[in-house]
């Protein structure tokens, strides 16, 4: 799925915007290249059976599980993301990448998890509130301008954490 411009506004029942071709690898991404995106969803507000590219517009999204989950990666390259989520923020079965753009993520389970690799080389990211703010099995902090507030761990790297740049500010209840 590919979103090039215009005003989207989504009030769903299950997820918001849902790509689950898993049968064609050239398939079941979600793309956004531009425009301005409302979602308010019960369940996922974008959901990708590979990847999710966020490249540029404004993107708004109240979800009722996760903000954004993809099964392989989400690359946040340069849009202005909002994110309210009664589960997850941003969530991927593997890698995780952010190079620039505006992430604000408000969630009652983790702000952003990659299940192998998270990378932010640039960027803003202000975790508002969450249980865990970066969560992953590797964490690579390149770049960036993190502001991070969890109850529990700010950033928790179960295999690597690899800090080399950027700008951080953590506030946490325990770790």
């Amino acid at each position: 799925m590919l979103v090039e411009g215009g005003s989207i506004t989504i009030d769903a029942g299950g997820d918001g915007i849902k790509s689950t071709n898993d049968n064609d690898p050239f398939l079941g991404y979600i793309t956004v290249t531009g425009g301005d995106i409302d979602i308010t969803s019960a369940s996922d507000g974008m959901q990708a059976e590979t990847s999710v590219l966020l490249e540029s517009g404004n993107i708004s999204i109240n979800a009722g599980a996760k903000g954004v989950r993809a099964n392989i990666s989400i690359l946040g390259t340069g849009a202005e993301v909002t994110v309210e989520s009664v589960g997850g923020g941003l969530s991927s079965d593997d890698i995780i990448e952010i190079t620039d753009g505006q992430f604000d993520i408000t969630a009652d389970a983790n702000g952003i998890t990659a299940d192998t690799l998270l990378l932010i080389s640039g960027g803003t990211i202000n975790v508002i509130e969450s249980e865990e703010g970066l969560k992953s099995g590797t964490i690579q902090i390149e770049g960036g301008d993190i502001t991070l507030n969890s109850l529990g761990d700010a950033v928790q790297a179960e295999i690597d954490l690899d800090i080399s740049g950027g700008n951080i500010d953590i506030a946490t209840g325990e770790g």
